[in-house]
């Protein structure tokens, strides 16, 4: 239906599509309720009840209210009934949604109805599902397994490293989040701290071919590459002339590439690089 309101070039018509549309939606969360109704407390019900979430209002389909800006009206009105809305049909007490990835897939459709640019709504929103998740210690790591997953993976499409930080900081401040745990957290949180970007770079000092010590953070290159490999792998046999040749004559003057191998078969990176040619701006 909302293709067919895309494709509609006649206003009244697309008013007529959009109108079908939301009766459509509150019939649909009517029937779903009455089978709550009818099924009172079984699996099927509670299930329902989740899934069955109140639909927006005045919107047509879900994610409609996403062509306004963050600042706009409309964007906030759907964003605040989200927020007190989407979740009021799930009991986190009930270890039943343990058994379902209903708890993981609703949270990342949840997530998507946020503009990715509004974090301040995003942390709110995070916020308010942590705390409502809390009371069931197993279905908290549901939920924040779904939400690390989205924020410190970076093919999520949400990365997210200062939100990805901020609910591993929710989980420590836990009660039920055992010492070791926490040890765990704080390791994690310093890792991505130190390579948060922006922020200067862990220092990296290794010897190169000539047995010298070079340190990453002496280097003064505007950009600098840091390129893992090994001779042996079939990846970096078929990268490693395409990086050469961009460094030769495509790259910026202002970028340096420290090659790093990754192996401990000296001998074998020794041979690599006697008998092959490097650029300048590239450091074995």
């Amino acid at each position: 239906m909302e293709e067919d309101f895309l494709n509609e070039p006649d206003s009244v018509e697309k008013k007529k599509i959009r109108e079908k549309a939301i009766s459509e939606q509150q019939i649909l969360y009517n029937y779903g309720k009455r089978i709550e109704e009818a099924y009172h407390n079984s699996t099927v019900a509670k299930l329902i009840a989740g899934v069955n979430t109140l639909p927006i209002p005045n919107m047509a389909w879900e994610g409609e209210h996403l062509m306004y800006d963050v600042d706009d009206i409309k964007y906030v009105q759907v964003i605040n009934f989200l927020r007190e809305n989407y979740w009021s049909g799930v009991n986190f007490k009930d270890n039943l949604l343990l058994n379902t990835p209903y708890i993981g897939g609703k949270m990342t459709q949840y997530i998507s109805l946020f503009n990715i640019k509004d974090n301040k709504n995003i942390l709110l929103a995070i916020n308010e599902v942590l705390q409502k998740a809390s009371v069931n210690p197993d279905i908290y790591h549901v939920v924040e397994e779904s939400l690390l997953n989205l924020y410190l993976k970076k093919k999520s499409g949400f990365f997210n490293e200062e939100l990805g930080t901020y609910i591993l900081k929710n989980e420590k401040n836990q009660p039920f989040t055992p010492d070791w745990r926490k040890d765990v957290i704080d390791s994690n949180i310093s890792f991505i701290e130190k390579n948060k970007l922006g922020s200067i770079a862990a220092d990296l000092r290794l010897e190169d071919q000539n047995g010298k010590k070079i340190s990453l953070l002496d280097n003064k290159s505007q950009y600098t590459i840091l390129y893992f490999f090994n001779p042996d792998c079939s990846h970096c046999m078929q990268v490693s002339p395409i990086v050469k040749e961009w460094l030769s004559n495509g790259a910026p003057k202002n970028v340096v590439l420290q090659a790093v191998y990754v192996d401990n078969d000296e001998k074998l990176w020794r041979k690599y690089i006697s008998e092959n040619k490097f650029p300048k701006n590239w450091i074995n």
